[in-house]
């Protein structure tokens, strides 16, 4: 008798899900509310979601302990985030049309 086990996905972290959305957006900032929008699409809290920010924004975690910082933050009717610049850019020439790529 054969016993076959499911594994369960991996569910991406939340962290993660913000991140690449926002360097997607780079050099745009982008509005909270769009970011709460997400976690509530991958069902979190929108709380979670600005908490997080708030942590990749000023390199510390809700637990005390420290993070990288990878986000700006802008303030003006309501909070904008922002992807820090990529530590690496190349840059392509293909057929006359220049094309470049960001290494985060």
């Amino acid at each position: 008798m054969k016993i076959y086990f499911q594994m369960k996905k991996m569910k991406k972290s939340l962290r993660e899900r913000i991140l690449k959305y926002i360097r997607m957006q780079y050099p745009n900032y982008v509005n909270g509310r769009e970011i709460e929008q997400l976690a509530l699409n991958a069902k979190y809290k929108a709380s979670n979601a600005s908490r997080r920010c708030r942590e990749m924004e000023s390199g510390k975690l809700s637990n005390g302990k420290t993070c990288p910082i990878v986000l700006e933050r802008k303030e003006k009717d309501s909070v904008w985030y922002r992807a820090l610049p990529p530590k690496e850019s190349v840059e392509y020439m293909v057929e006359d049309r220049k094309f470049i790529v960001n290494k985060w």
